[in-house]
């Protein structure tokens, strides 16, 4: 008959000279679950990198394989014998990173050395002692096992992980039916990691990002080069500029083709003198006469033309004129850019970021868990109270919208996933079809709002006195902690914040109340 079974996943973190080891796990591993997981209803699954990990770009080895699979581990098992293991950017091979992140996240790590003799000549010195510097660091805290036989290897090994998973399910000092029971609960998280607090809020600067820097420093350097550019207005141009282009007198016999052939004097548009003058005066950088001087350069109009997309324009004139041209069209759109950017980024510096975990300390899973957040009114940023971004940005925004509102995934709490799909209107794509901008510019909205809601997939309800934020999580096992789909925005700090959990395997709602703080490093 159908029953549930308790999954308990191993991480093996092993150099690559430990190969008989290897083999000796997974053994033993099975002989466990044979003689023991059936029984009680639970079972050791093995996490190795060759078997569990998938090609991906986006980050270094190390960091992608925690974010594949090492993170969601609920213990880790490692050896080592004569090699320490590649270097990470943080730690001194991909094994000690394994083994730190876990012991920091309060998991259990089965850690072993081998005495068994080696041969000399294949010893790699280097690698040995970064092992023995390795083991010293350890030997005063009593966490590890050293063998020097394999046989003795793989009987102590079946001893300690019996010992260790069979007492995670039983407890000689409670009831029966006390032992099998989820424990959930909401906590405030910080930097990745669950804090006993309450709830910390912290602010961001956004205003002193780079992107805001490097965007106002390559702004300052167009500015600059205007100060010295070649093309400037000569005395006896000053009363009849773009002469070249004025003139009319076209051939009679050429007729209305040459008419449509003839190039008609470039202009920056009065918009863009406007949203460049007025960037200057706040910033008292002088504009010469000849700032916007374009010599003679004209805009002629390209015959050739496609289905629905019209006619063509290419500029006409010196290279000088053309790289002056280009060059203020640039400074405009940087200005636009630096302006939206700024606009958007000080919403978000105003406001107060919380990240939340739903975590289950008990020892059984849990489904279909109910979680309702009550917030005193006033201090929650609502999903429609979200900034849109400018026009130039918001295409940028929506493609890394999890970096402004997602909690990055730790070893000690794993993401949400069980996002709505998008629901974006279907744009068709066909020879000669071509948007206009104000169609572009509804469609970039329309797909940041749409993932907003993805992100934010909450429900929202108003009562009295509290603003309401409800969610599902539909699974959750034993030991284990979960990201709120998004982080939570407020306006201004409330002292208290409530929650309300119900659950399929919980006989009563469970309410608590945290303390919400300000992260002391921001303040």
């Amino acid at each position: 008959m159908p029953k549930n079974v308790i999954q308990y996943d191993l991480l093996i973190s092993c150099p690559s000279d430990v190969k008989e080891e290897l083999a000796i796990i997974y053994e033993t591993v099975e002989d466990f679950n044979r003689m023991f997981g059936s029984a009680n209803n639970i079972q050791v699954i093995t996490k190795h990198w060759s078997k569990d990990s998938y090609p991906q770009s986006g980050g270094s080895p190390q960091s992608l394989l925690n974010s594949q699979f090492i993170f969601d581990c609920d213990a880790a098992l490692a050896v080592f014998w004569t090699r320490f293991g590649t270097p990470t950017e943080d730690y001194g091979s991909g094994t000690e990173e394994e083994i730190e992140e876990l012991i920091k996240s309060g998991k259990q790590v089965f850690l072993y050395f081998s005495d068994r003799p080696t041969n000399p000549s294949s010893l790699d010195s280097e690698q040995y002692n970064k092992v023995t510097e390795f083991r010293k660091k350890y030997s005063s805290q009593g966490i590890y096992h050293p063998y020097s036989d394999l046989a003795v290897f793989k009987k102590d090994l079946l001893n300690h992980l019996t010992l260790y998973f069979l007492k995670l399910i039983t407890n000689e000092n409670a009831e029966k039916d006390e032992i099998n029971r989820s424990k959930l609960s909401v906590k405030g998280t910080l930097n990745g990691k669950i804090t006993e607090e309450g709830i910390i809020a912290t602010e961001k600067d956004y205003l002193n990002v780079p992107l805001i820097t490097n965007l106002t420093n390559d702004i300052s350097k167009i500015f600059d080069k205007a100060k010295n550019y070649p093309l400037v207005i000569k005395p006896e141009e000053k009363s009849t500029p773009n002469t070249s282009l004025n003139k009319t007198n076209i051939n009679s016999s050429i007729g209305n083709w040459a008419s449509l052939l003839a190039a008609q004097p470039a202009k920056i548009e009065n918009l863009m003198m406007a949203k460049i003058r007025e960037y200057a005066k706040r910033q008292n950088i002088e504009i010469r006469e000849d700032f916007f001087y374009l010599g003679d350069l004209g805009n002629q109009k390209n015959l050739a033309n496609l289905p629905g997309m019209g006619h063509s324009y290419s500029l006409v004139g010196t290279e000088e004129e053309k790289e002056k041209y280009d060059m203020i069209e640039n400074l405009y759109f940087k200005i636009v850019e630096l302006q939206e950017w700024s606009d958007f980024f000080d919403t978000l510096s105003s406001l107060l970021y919380v990240e939340l975990a739903l975590t289950n300390f008990g020892s059984s899973f849990d489904e279909d868990i109910d979680i309702s957040l009550y917030i005193p009114k006033g201090n929650l940023q609502n999903t429609d109270e979200i900034p849109i971004p400018g026009n130039e940005i918001i295409e940028l925004i929506t493609e890394h919208i999890d970096s402004f509102f997602k909690p990055k995934k730790s070893i000690a709490v794993k993401e949400y996933e069980n996002y709505p799909s998008s629901t974006s209107p279907f744009t068709p794509s066909f020879p000669g079809f071509q948007m206009s901008h104000s169609q572009e510019v509804d469609r970039n909205r329309q797909e940041y709002e749409e993932a907003i809601k993805e992100l934010f997939c909450y429900e929202y309800f108003s009562e009295e006195k509290f603003e309401v934020v409800r969610f599902t999580q539909p699974y959750l096992k034993q030991n284990s902690n979960v990201f709120f789909p998004s982080i939570l925005l407020l306006k201004s700090k409330p002292d208290y914040v409530y929650y309300e959990i119900s659950s399929k395997f919980s006989p009563e709602v469970i309410k608590g109340e945290l303390v919400v703080s300000m992260d002391s490093e921001n303040q």
